[in-house]
């Protein structure tokens, strides 16, 4: 069974909110600096969209985690790289299609980034 927070706590002793303060003031960051947008009319929070974001992502940060965990790095730096990457490649991906594309920054695609990552990365840890 997949506890999560929980797993990670147990297995060190970082404390577990500070990856979440980190992602909290990258996200409040973006949003208020004017990048990052939540209320475009074509980008709804449920969709094929979101769910490829989801997937993709999450996919991404547990490569991410496994290739960490197989460089012996701990449970929880392995939750952070994976995170991290997937996070760092979504946002990298809304600011090409924000720029040479001339569409948005999606702050939905990269909460979905966001979360594919922390799945991904908890399932590989887990595993391990």
């Amino acid at each position: 069974m997949i506890d999560g927070w929980g797993a990670l706590v147990k297995k060190s002793s970082m404390n577990p909110s500070a990856p979440v303060r980190a992602i909290a003031v990258f996200m409040a960051g973006l949003s208020l600096s004017g990048c990052i947008t939540f209320n475009h009319p074509k980008d709804h929070w449920l969709g094929l969209d979101k769910v490829g974001h989801f997937t993709t992502f999450g996919a991404l940060g547990a490569a991410a985690a496994a290739a960490a965990l197989h460089h012996d790095e701990s449970d929880n730096n392995a939750f952070m790289i994976g995170v991290g990457t997937a996070v760092g490649l979504g946002s990298v991906k809304e600011y090409v299609d924000e720029k040479p594309l001339h569409k948005y920054f999606s702050g939905k695609d990269l909460i979905a980034d966001l979360a594919g990552g922390i799945v991904g990365s908890l399932i590989v840890i887990q595993a391990d």
